[in-house]
């Protein structure tokens, strides 16, 4: 049995098993970027990160004349 003939027979469940692990990746990726942790680790990987105080809002609009988000952020007033 070849190489070629293995991925040919199994390219549905490579695909499911690769879209799986991806999706993973990709909700871990948004999680930590969400996180107000400045320090991250995973995995032997070291992040760390200057995070917005408590206090600030990041929103995202739209630029009308480049069309392009741009993030406006600004402080809680109480």
């Amino acid at each position: 049995m070849s190489e070629g003939d293995f991925i040919q027979r199994n390219s549905t469940f490579l695909l499911s098993v690769l879209g799986v692990l991806s999706t993973c990746f990709a909700a871990m990726l948004s999680y930590a970027l969400k996180s107000r942790c400045t320090t991250i680790s995973c995995c032997g990987f070291r992040c760390e990160r200057d995070v917005l105080p408590p206090d600030v809002v990041v929103n995202t609009e739209m630029d009308r004349t480049r069309h392009q988000p741009v993030e406006v952020i600004a402080r809680q007033t109480s």
